[in-house]
This record gives C-alpha cells, structure tokens and sequence, in this order.
C-alpha cells in the first residue's frame, strides 16, 4: 500500500503575478519588510514569500512600526543591516484608520526614511493610481525613491510624481532594477512651477547669477545663485515663506546658529543637502580687427533689409509717376529712377521735381521722399553710422555666455592645470 503524505502550512502564501516575481531581481540588495504592527499579531505579506524565494541571495530584514497617536516607532528596536548593497524597503498602502490626519502608510514611510533611508520604497497598493499612495510624500526626511506595484496588474511597476498628484503614476513595463533610478528621476525632475519655501526673499534684479567677466580674477557663486540654479533646473517657485501656499518643501541657504535660526529650525524637520557648483570660465581670442577697406564699406551702415526697403519704395514712387504721365518708354522710365536715387544724396535738379509731369500728387510725394529718405535716412542716420564705420575700430561681437558659445562655429580648446607639493 502506498503512503499518501499531506503537508501542510499554516502560514498564508498567495502566488501574486507581478513584477517581483522575476528571479533575482533584486540580486543581492538588503530587503527590509515593514509592516504596521497589530496588538493581534501581523501576517507576511501576500508577496513576501515569492520575493524570497525568487532572491535568494538579498539579506531579509523583518522590521514592525507602531503607529499609533501617542507613538509612532519601531516596535523593537533592531541594529539594522548596513553594507554596500542598496537597501530596498517593501511595504503595504493602508487606508483602514488615519493617525493625526494621514493614513498608516504615511508613518510607515516617515519612520522607514528617517531611520532606514533605503534606496527606494517599493509600496503594495491595491489601486496604483490613488495618489493617496504617496499624499505628502515630498515631506518625508530622506532621499528613497517610491515604486508602487499591485498583484492586480502583472509585470508592471508604476512610478509617481510626487510633487504632483494631479499627475497619474507612469506605468512601465518589465523594466530591470537597475533603470529604475533614471526613469525615476526623469518623472521627478520637473516639480511644474511648484513653490519652494525660502527664509529671505531672493531679490532677482540685483543677483547676478549668469557669466559675468571675471578678468582672469577668482570667481564665487553666491548660496542664493546655487538655489536659482536649482530652480531652473528642477522647475519650482521661489517663494518667501510667508506668501508660500502648499509649498513643497522649505531651502535653506548656510545660516550662522543664533536664536532666531535655531527657533526657526525648531519648527521643521531638516535634512542636510548639497548642491555641487563649478564656475566654468573661457577666454574667446579673435584677431585684432582692423579699419575696414574696400567699397563694401559704404553699405555696412545699413542692413540688406533697410537697403532693399528703400530700392523698393523708390521703384514703387517711380511707378506711381509713370501711371501718371501714361509713360511707357522705358528709358525715360529709368531716367526717372535715376532722379530718385540722387534725391537721396541731395542732388535735386529741376528736371527731378516734374518727374510727375506737372500732377498735383508730385510735389507731396517728393516732399515725402525728400524729407524721410534724404534728410531723415541718408543725412542723419547714414552719415552718422559711415563715420563711425570708417573711423572706430569694432568689437568682434562673440558670446558671452556658456550657452551661446556651444552651438557657435567657433573652434574651442581646452586645458587644465595642477601642482603637485613636495620635490619634483
């Protein structure tokens, strides 16, 4: 007779379909397991048991976080495990009860980040799209990057804005570990013109924060330029505190500790952060520019435009004195021309003023022509520009700015120097 052998387990496991359940997708990291503790005891999670055993090499970590109004903690404090590997945070959305005005999860993720700070937060959530998944996230201490998943959607992850929960979560599809912090960072890097609290108002007229010229003289960046910096390029609002509405987070440049920092500090919690800056000089060499030679000279006052304007109304004027005297020799036409372009240079005969033939329009035209392209144009504006040409050496007109320097055509070398103490 064959034995029959049932095996039993009394702890809950539910295969679940998702993301995680590829093999070794975490490969080696630490995985903490955080879970809201209950008076009645807590289950694993329904994915804790595929996660392990589809990385088998990443250290478990199990951790309970009390929640409650009086305390919000550990519920027995553990040496957590630190090592190279990156450290990943599992834990589960919950909206049963709200403690001080936020759900469960909310101090799941405040007590993981300020004490654990993993890389990132992987959040179970039954509905991914329910921006009361991450509500606030961006008020957490820490730097963890939140991935949400559900066992309702197979072979997806779906990655938030935070700053923006107006914002659906991107979802991604069977996407390796590894990409997970630049996709991440490329949802997050645009906070759409969010307010960003600062203690001082930055008065933005009278900081320079763009090239300026340096003559070869050491070159600081105030801390106010490294926040406008910041600002351009995570796209958020400088915003007094006090005029601040739903402000993001508060930036605070180095202070000297007094009573009042100290008081304002009291009010908030506070992370370090740096902001790396490197001021970026260049030197443009041209050739000494010389006086300008050659006929070309004459028309350099003036652009193509401004030439091509004044050719055309001269031809328009000429036209308009033919329709008039009916005439249709062609040089008589060009005679007439002729009379107009030397009006412009103040050579008036009394053959140019009856160009229209004795009508009654020709003497306010030529008026018009002499007053506006003779004396206005070619006496005030010509003359003055021809000297300045002929006589004033010109600046090369070059950039001035990093940004306009890189698309020129202009050749660009680079070099760099170092010392070294002690004998050579």
């Amino acid at each position: 007779m064959t034995p029959l052998i049932f095996l039993f387990s009394l702890s809950p496991q539910i295969i679940v379909a998702s993301l995680l359940s590829i093999r070794h997708y975490f490969a080696s990291n630490n995985l903490h397991f955080v879970q809201w503790w209950r008076e009645n005891g807590t289950t694993p999670a329904p994915y804790f048991y595929q996660i392990i055993t589809n990385n088998p090499n990443s250290p478990i970590i199990l951790t309970d976080i009390i929640v409650t109004e009086p305390f919000v903690g550990f519920f027995r404090w553990k040496e957590h495990l630190t090592s190279i590997q990156t450290s990943v945070a599992l834990l589960d959305s919950n909206f049963e009860k709200e403690v001080r005005g936020f759900p469960i999860h909310f101090w799941l993720q405040r007590v993981t980040m300020k004490f654990i700070n993993p890389a990132y937060i992987f959040q179970h959530a039954s509905e991914p799209w329910n921006a009361g998944n991450f509500k606030k996230y961006e008020w957490q201490t820490g730097t963890s990057m939140i991935i949400l998943f559900s066992h309702n959607f197979s072979g997806v992850a779906f990655i938030p804005c935070v700053t923006c929960t107006n914002i659906l979560p991107t979802c991604v599809k069977t996407i390796s570990f590894h990409k997970l912090d630049e996709v991440w960072r490329r949802k997050n890097a645009d906070l759409a013109k969010r307010h960003v609290q600062v203690m001082n108002l930055i008065n933005f007229q009278t900081i320079n924060c763009g090239v300026t010229y340096s003559r070869m003289k050491q070159y600081a960046t105030s801390d106010d330029c490294k926040i406008i910096h910041l600002s351009e390029f995570l796209n958020f609002s400088i915003i007094h505190y006090r005029s601040a509405k739903d402000p993001v987070t508060f930036l605070m440049v180095p202070k000297i500790l007094n009573a009042e920092t100290l008081a304002t500090l009291g009010q908030y919690e506070f992370t370090q952060y740096s902001m790396g800056h490197s001021s970026t000089k260049f030197f443009i060499v041209t050739p000494s520019p010389s006086s300008l030679e050659g006929m070309n000279a004459f028309l350099l006052p003036f652009t193509a435009t401004v030439w091509l304007v004044l050719l055309l109304t001269g031809v328009t004027i000429c036209g308009l004195a033919e329709i008039v005297k009916n005439q249709k020799n062609p040089k008589k036409i060009a005679v007439d021309l002729i009379h107009l372009i030397a009006m412009l240079l103040k050579q008036v005969c009394c053959e140019s003023s009856h160009i229209f033939g004795g009508n009654h329009i020709g003497p306010g035209v030529i008026w018009l022509w002499l007053f506006f392209g003779s004396n206005i144009i070619m006496d005030n504006l010509y003359t003055g520009e021809i000297f300045s040409y002929l006589s004033a050496i010109k600046v090369p007109q070059v950039a001035d700015t990093l940004p306009g320097l890189v698309p020129s055509n202009i050749p660009i070398l680079t070099f760099h120097g170092y010392s070294i103490a002690g004998p050579k």
